[in-house]
């Protein structure tokens, strides 16, 4: 598993709590658990709470083995946006494997924001979803 913390300054949402906050993000990338032989199931994107942090993570990518998640994000008011991509160094020679492309929101301070999950330089993000933090 590789961590690597991430810090993203959230200005526009929240001000209102006094001034801006930041949002401590992580990376990481574990394999998918529950596969049969043989299946691929469609992508989807996942949200798990777990104590304090918000875990996301995309289920069901197939790629090379030696492939290693590295996004990118961006912040626009109350859009945060992750772009998935890849580093291979070998070029994709890996044995095709099911990965989770998995982001967490460490500690996160209560409010509301939009998150956008594109894949690479896509127009169209594959999936969204509205975390509200209480």
């Amino acid at each position: 598993m590789r961590r690597t913390p991430l810090l993203i300054a959230i200005c526009g949402m929240w001000t209102a709590c006094g001034g801006a906050k930041v949002l401590d993000i992580s990376v990481e990338q574990q394999g998918c658990e529950s596969l049969d032989q043989g299946e691929q199931p469609p992508s989807a994107l996942v949200r798990k709470d777990q104590g304090n942090n918000i875990t996301i993570y995309r289920d069901w990518v197939f790629i090379a083995s030696t492939a290693e998640f590295d996004p990118e994000f961006a912040q626009d008011g109350k859009d945060i946006t992750v772009r998935e991509y890849w580093n291979d160094e070998e070029g994709g020679s890996g044995v095709e494997t099911c990965f989770r492309p998995t982001i967490v929101l460490n500690n996160p301070e209560s409010g509301k924001f939009n998150l956008f999950w594109y894949i690479g330089g896509d127009g169209t993000p594959f999936d969204n979803m509205e975390i509200d933090i209480d």
